[in-house]
């Protein structure tokens, strides 16, 4: 999995079935050098490291404030203090009963410790919900946290955002929330105006997700907040 700077393919991964035990494990199957200094830049929240643009908190304040989800779905957990802070955030403005479900394929031991994540309140899986292709989910479980009533926040932030971009909004109902990281809306903007500049890795465009947006009736929300730190956000209507 490297992470230099440039546009991003998206990664190989594992089948439905199982999952990457761990970083070496992935690195084997792979045949590839990783290492932790191949993901972005690590910044922290309260001690706990994340990968996210610096202003990432005020526009996900914002969000969480105006839309007042009652489930988050995150896939891509990384090293963890992204999520917490979601947690955080969603107490301190009354969302303590809001679910959150985060998967990473990655066992990040002794990277992450999981502890953190019981003590918070958040379920915490290593496993990959898609199959082989990303074109199905395989637990129906998904599909019904998803469709619940009220409001479902869905981040894709995972090793084939493409295609989780692509499978997850399918399951929306009308309210429903769902972004993707490292986006930049097309090659020549990622190039001019982020590239070691404000973020240095673009995995989504918006040619990669016009057509199911329309197809899935999914407009921009916040557009301009979360372009600026580098995620696209949609809500269905």
């Amino acid at each position: 999995m490297n992470r230099e700077k440039h546009l991003l393919e998206t990664f190989p991964t594992i089948d439905g079935k199982t999952y990457i035990q761990s970083l070496d494990e992935f690195n084997s199957k792979l045949n590839i050098e990783i290492t932790m200094q191949n993901i972005p830049p690590n910044i922290e929240y309260k001690g706990i490291k994340l990968q996210q643009q610096k202003d990432y908190q005020v526009p996900f304040i914002d969000l969480i404030v105006k839309i007042k989800p009652q489930r988050i779905l995150e896939i891509g957990t990384g090293l963890g203090g992204f999520v917490i802070f979601l947690r955080e955030t969603l107490n301190e403005n009354g969302l303590s009963n809001t679910l959150i479900k985060t998967y990473d394929i990655f066992d990040l031991k002794p990277e992450i410790d999981y502890s953190v994540f019981d003590l918070k309140n958040i379920e915490y899986n290593i496993e990959n919900i898609f199959n082989e292709q990303y074109d199905l989910i395989n637990h129906d479980y998904i599909k019904d946290f998803i469709q619940q009533d009220g409001v479902t926040l869905v981040l894709c932030d995972g090793y084939k955002k493409k295609l989780e971009f692509k499978t997850l909004s399918q399951l929306l109902k009308k309210n429903d929330i769902i972004m993707a990281h490292d986006y930049v809306k097309d090659k020549k903007t990622f190039e001019e105006f982020y590239m070691n500049k404000i973020w240095d890795w673009c995995e989504i465009m918006d040619s990669d997700i016009n057509e199911i947006c329309v197809e899935q009736n999914l407009i921009d929300y916040m557009k301009e907040e979360f372009e600026k730190i580098v995620w696209s956000c949609k809500i269905k209507i």
